[in-house]
């Protein structure tokens, strides 16, 4: 059995290709997964069948499961970021911005990041080849 992948006409109007959609598909259910399930109980089909794609397309845009959940995280963490600078570089007083960050706190537990980023902590621990990537998102905190 085969999934559909996303047709043209869906995105044209995002402007986004067919490629990055099914991309984000992935990375979307693979986050999903992380949250509810943990890293030890996806497997490409299961990934697969919760993005709604064909299971072929995960290996063929991302080249294992590894690189795909690392990309999940590397993706979670750069919109965090991104909300981050923009509280912190905006002109509001500092109790606004505190109170924004104290707010993102609970956001954050709420979205299930910080048990993504642990499950990949994890995955690294086991495997060499991932643990740079882990730790530049360590890093970036910092």
């Amino acid at each position: 059995m085969t999934k559909k992948s996303l047709s043209p006409g869906s995105n044209a109007d995002r402007g986004v290709s067919i490629r990055q959609a099914n991309v984000e598909a992935f990375l979307d259910a693979a986050e999903r997964l992380l949250i509810r399930e943990g890293a030890a109980a996806i497997t490409t089909r299961r990934l697969a069948a919760e993005a709604d794609q064909n299971h072929g397309l995960v290996h063929y845009y991302f080249g294992s499961i590894d690189e795909l959940l690392v990309q999940t995280l590397e993706r979670f963490t750069a919109r965090i970021l991104e909300r981050q600078r923009a509280l912190y570089g905006s002109d509001a007083p500092f109790i606004e911005k505190w109170r924004a960050a104290m707010g993102f706190i609970d956001d954050d537990l709420a979205s299930g990041y910080p048990k993504i980023w642990l499950e990949l902590e994890a995955i690294a621990w086991n495997k060499p080849e991932l643990r740079a990537r882990i730790a530049d998102v360590t890093d970036r905190w910092h």
